[in-house]
């Protein structure tokens, strides 16, 4: 039952964290008092980290699929 709990508020708080940078991403990107160097700059670090996050994520996926003594007890 913990776990199923786990999982649901999971879900939900990702839901809630992908809407709400989805909103804020778009007014600051339709918001034309910001400087459009600021607003490329923003945009910039934002895929910059998505790039170094997928990257970190696949490494450690392939790091353990291959895995030499994932098999033995310690």
């Amino acid at each position: 039952e913990r776990g199923i709990g786990w999982i649901l508020f999971s879900i939900g708080a990702i839901v809630l964290m992908f809407y709400g940078a989805w909103e804020m991403g778009r007014s600051w990107f339709t918001d034309s008092s910001i400087p459009l160097w600021i607003r490329l700059a923003g945009g910039s670090m934002v895929a910059g980290g998505t790039i170094l996050m997928v990257s970190i994520i696949r490494e450690r996926l392939f790091l353990h699929k291959n895995e030499r003594y994932k098999d033995i007890q310690r």
